[in-house]
């Protein structure tokens, strides 16, 4: 068998992620099998496990480049927090029949099984954090927000908040979009200077 390059196997690799994750929105985290994940990516099986020893090692890396995203998201305004954050509220109302929310509720359900799944949520937790708090900094040193406003808390508060919504959510769901909403337009409130 001849020896792929580098840069064959790294793209190779983010096929498979891309196709994971479309499988996991469509089927469901149990559901999606890795006989399904090398169809969705058009491999064979033996391919798939050239890259991914099994579906939690191949699920722990799709959270690290999901992250790894959103290391490098920049938010540059207040408006565009506003935006982000209505975004967000919508996907954590769990609106959609599949999607990023019922996907979300089931690797945190993985997570109390699974230690190595478990260490990437909190990895995540912490990337969701370490964005809310570089875009909340950012905007204070632009003078979009208060100088007093506490940027730490607020990147906790925002980061808690959408994990409280997740888990609410799964257990009962009785929170909309706009209860969500709310939480985040009265920090956001509280974020803006005096006569903005």
């Amino acid at each position: 068998m001849p020896k792929r390059s580098a840069a064959h196997m790294k793209q190779r690799r983010r096929q498979i992620l891309s196709a994971a994750w479309s499988c996991f929105e469509q089927e469901g985290l149990e559901a999606a099998t890795m006989k399904r994940i090398g169809e969705c990516a058009g491999l064979s099986i033996g391919a798939l496990y050239t890259h991914f020893n099994n579906k939690q090692e191949l699920l722990v890396d799709l959270l690290a480049e999901r992250d790894k995203g959103r290391n490098e998201k920049v938010i540059t305004s207040f408006n565009d927090l506003r935006t982000y954050l209505g975004g967000a509220a919508e996907e954590l109302s769990g609106v959609q029949e599949r999607g990023p929310y019922h996907l979300n509720i089931q690797i945190i359900q993985s997570s109390f099984t699974d230690d190595g799944v478990r260490e990437a949520v909190a990895e995540s937790t912490e990337t969701s954090r370490a964005l809310f708090y570089r875009t909340l900094r950012a905007l204070q040193e632009a003078g979009e927000i208060r100088p007093d406003y506490d940027i730490a808390s607020g990147a906790n508060l925002l980061t808690w908040v959408s994990i409280g919504a997740l888990l609410g959510n799964f257990l009962s769901p009785t929170v909309d979009r706009k209860a969500i909403q709310a939480v985040f337009d009265a920090e956001l409130d509280r974020m803006t200077p005096e006569g903005a």
